[in-house]
């Protein structure tokens, strides 16, 4: 309900949650060039702020749904775990992507 002032009130209780950190589960293809599109899959992708390949920081990237995420491999990145990060934390690939 909210007040003639402006101020909000609730009778009922309520929570605030977050979707807590990425994980990623697999990614596809396990290799390629920079400038190719590499996507992985995994949870809460939503909200992604930032993908690095081997500690490159991968400058396009988007999420298609909150279970895949699209990124394009950055140049200058050479082969290594694949991380991403969100607000409620970072998480990395447990298998490295090949860079040709």
């Amino acid at each position: 309900m909210k007040t003639a002032d402006g101020t909000a009130w609730s009778s009922s209780n309520f929570a605030a949650t977050s979707a807590g950190a990425p994980t990623i589960s697999s990614f596809s293809p396990a290799s390629g060039s920079a400038g190719w599109t590499v996507t992985l899959t995994g949870t809460n992708f939503t909200g992604t702020t930032g993908v690095s390949i081997n500690g490159t920081a991968a400058t396009t990237f988007w999420a298609t749904s909150d279970t895949q995420l699209k990124v394009s491999v950055p140049s200058g990145a050479t082969s290594g775990p694949i991380a991403v990060t969100n607000t409620a934390g970072t998480t990395t690939s447990a298998s490295n992507l090949t860079v040709n």
